[in-house]
């Protein structure tokens, strides 16, 4: 069950201290992280239906090194490491034998994802929640909801946002994110391009913070 409190209409930003006490709060619990690493559940639309969700094992080491695994699927295998400004990695399937190393800033990045690599993770998350609803908040365009729901067998804080305008004033029209009460910090977040039409989801599942993360596997 959900329960909260609803803000029917947008209001301004010094009317809405519960949102910014708890983004504020997943701040400070951010800061305090230096590595993470979870089963990140990845789903994204792919022009009228959604891709079927992919199993990725993901670590995370500040200030930019991510490691990234696929468990399943057409890309089972497949492996990517992102360190100093660089992707490398290889494909998985029948393309494993295939390494690759590009720029961040090549456009190649974004081919087969919706969100760059640089947009993928806890810290992200957090930024975007911020970034939208603070905007949201000061032009009143944002109606804002936070309550209670149980994300993958754990009471979590739900917030929803949704905004009156998309892009490119605001990333998405809508998104809900679950937040750890325990670790406080967002462990899955849903984006949706219209009110209900859902466009990407990640889930951070088994999340662990602050653990020893090999040297080797940010260098493929």
């Amino acid at each position: 069950m959900v329960f909260g409190i609803l803000v029917s209409k947008p209001v301004a930003a010094e009317r809405s201290p519960a949102i910014a006490k708890l983004i504020a709060n997943m701040d400070a619990q951010y800061a305090k992280v230096t590595s993470y690493a979870a089963t990140l559940i990845r789903q994204e639309r792919s022009g009228d239906a959604l891709a079927p969700a992919e199993s990725i094992e993901f670590s995370f080491e500040k200030p930019q090194k991510m490691h990234l695994l696929w468990n399943d699927g057409p890309r089972r295998g497949q492996e990517i490491s992102l360190a100093n400004g660089k992707i490398r990695g290889h494909r998985g399937g029948l393309l494993s034998f295939f390494d690759f190393s590009i720029d961040l800033s090549d456009p190649r990045v974004l081919k087969e994802s919706r969100r760059p690599l640089t947009d993928i993770g806890i810290g992200a998350i957090i930024d975007l929640l911020r970034k939208n609803i603070s905007l949201g908040l000061e032009r009143k365009e944002v109606a804002v909801k936070i309550g209670n729901e149980v994300w993958n067998e754990k009471h979590c804080i739900r917030i929803d946002a949704v905004f009156e305008k998309g892009q490119p004033d605001y990333d998405c029209m809508k998104f809900t994110a679950y937040v750890d009460p325990d670790l406080k910090l967002p462990i899955a977040l849903l984006i949706y391009d219209q009110p209900d039409v859902l466009s990407e989801q990640y889930d951070f599942k088994d999340l662990k913070l602050n653990v020893q993360i090999p040297r080797g596997r940010f260098i493929l």
